[in-house]
C-alpha cells in the first residue's frame, strides 16, 4: 500500500537509526531461531555484520557459522559499538544527512584502542572503523573520511544491497528499507524532470549533483576544486549547491549552481575572497571580465553586494537542459556547464594578463 505509515518516515533522528542497527546486528547473533521469520532476520543480521567487515578488503576476519556479538550504543560518544566473537571491534559513526565536526572521528578511534570503553582493551588491527550515512553525501567527503581519517564508508547504496536480501515479514525491517529505498527514489528523480516542472526537491539536486560530480567533473582527473554540500549564508539562508573551479582559474572564482526563488536551478559565477580589503576590487574587475567574455550569455545580478562570498554574474539561460520531448537532458545540461567553465577560464586569463 502505497500510503502505508511508515515509523521511520516519523523516526527519522540519527538515534532512531542507532537503535535499528543495534537491532539488525543483535539478529546476527541470535543461536536459536524459533521458525522461518527469526532465521530470515538472523541472515539478514549476519549479512549486515559482513558487509561491514568486508569494506575492509584485504583484512581477514573469520567469524565462523555462529558469532557472538556485544554491543554498545552512545558509549563515550560513540554512535554504535560492537564487538563480535570476544575480539573483532566494529567502531560505527552513524550519520543520516549530517557529517562530521571537529577531530570527533579520531577521537572515537583512540577512545576505543585505549581500552576506555567497556570493551576494555581493544588491538588497533583488531578496530574496523566504519562511517554509516544513509543520506547523500559528495565523492569529496568519501574520500576525506576514508584516506585522511580512516574509516571505510558504509552508505545507503550498501545498505539496500543487505536489506534486499531480507525475504521475511518484519514490518519493522520492512518499514526500515522502504524508508531507505524513498530516499533513494527522491534522490534519482531528477531523471523526471521536466522543463514545466520545479527543482527544489533537495534529494533530487543532491542526485543530480552527484552525477555530474560522477560523469562529468571526477572523469576529468579531479583537476580543480570540486565541491557539493550544504552552505551556510548568514544573511540570506543556507542553500545546497555544487561548486567548481578549474585549475587554470584563480582559486577565487567558481562556478556554482544553486536553486532560485521560483524553484529553478541557476549558475552563478561567485568568488570568496577572505580579506575585506581586496573585495570591493575583485568583484568590480571580475564582474567587469566575465561580463565583457560572456555577452548575452550573461547578466548582472540584481545587486552586487561585496564581502566574502560575492556573486558576480549569472548566466541568462536555464542551468538545466531539457529536449524536444521537455525531458531531462543530461548531455545537454554538461554542454551548458562547460560553456560557462570556459566563460570562467577565458575571463581569468584576461584578469591575469592585464
Amino acid at each position: 500500500m502505497a500510503d502505508r505509515p511508515n515509523l521511520f518516515s516519523y523516526a527519522t533522528k540519527e538515534l532512531s537509526q542507532d537503535a535499528f542497527i543495534c537491532w539488525l546486528i543483535d539478529w546476527a547473533g541470535v543461536s536459536q531461531c524459533k521458525g522461518p521469520e527469526d532465521e530470515a532476520l538472523r541472515q539478514c543480521g549476519r549479512g549486515f555484520v559482513d558487509a561491514l567487515f568486508a569494506k575492509w578488503e584485504g583484512y581477514e576476519v573469520e567469524l565462523g557459522d555462529e558469532i557472538l556479538v556485544e554491543i554498545l550504543r552512545q558509549e563515550k560518544k560513540i554512535d554504535v559499538l560492537v564487538r563480535v566473537n570476544g575480539r573483532y571491534v566494529l567502531l560505527i559513526e552513524d550519520k543520516t544527512d549530517s557529517g562530521t565536526h571537529g577531530n570527533q572521528l579520531e577521537e572515537y578511534w583512540r577512545t576505543v584502542v585505549r581500552g576506555e570503553t567497556r570493551l576494555k582493551e581493544a588491538k588497533e588491527d583488531d578496530v574496523f572503523p566504519i562511517y554509516l550515512k544513509t543520506g547523500n553525501h559528495s565523492i569529496l567527503e568519501a574520500n576525506r573520511i576514508q584516506n585522511t581519517e580512516g574509516y571505510m564508508v558504509f552508505d545507503r547504496s550498501d545498505f539496500l544491497r543487505v536489506l534486499d536480501g531480507y525475504s521475511g515479514n518484519n514490518s519493522i525491517l520492512l518499514d526500515y528499507r522502504q524508508y531507505l529505498q524513498s530516499l533513494e527514489d527522491r534522490t534519482n528523480s531528477y531523471a523526471n524532470w521536466t522543463a514545466a516542472s520545479e527543482q527544489d526537491d533537495p534529494l533530487a539536486l543532491q542526485g543530480l549533483y552527484s552525477l555530474l560530480e560522477r560523469k562529468f567533473l571526477e572523469p576529468r582527473g579531479n583537476k580543480g576544486k570540486i565541491y557539493w554540500g550544504y552552505v551556510e549564508n548568514r544573511k540570506f539562508g543556507g542553500f545546497t549547491g555544487v561548486n567548481w573551479r578549474p585549475s587554470e582559474v584563480n582559486k577565487e572564482a567558481g562556478v556554482w549552481l544553486q536553486v532560485n526563488d521560483d524553484g529553478r536551478i541557476e549558475l552563478v559565477f561567485r568568488l570568496h575572497v577572505r580579506n575585506k580589503q581586496w573585495q570591493r576590487a575583485r568583484l568590480r574587475n571580475w564582474h567587469a571580465a566575465i561580463m565583457s567574455v560572456g555577452g548575452r550569455s550573461v547578466a548582472k545580478p540584481a545587486r552586487l553586494v561585496s564581502g566574502e562570498y560575492m556573486t558576480v554574474a549569472i548566466w541568462t539561460t536555464d542551468a538545466v537542459a531539457f529536449g524536444e520531448d521537455g525531458r531531462f537532458d543530461f548531455s545537454g545540461t554538461v554542454q551548458n556547464l562547460r560553456k560557462a567553465e570556459r566563460v570562467l577560464k577565458e575571463a581569468s586569463l584576461q584578469l591575469t594578463t592585464h
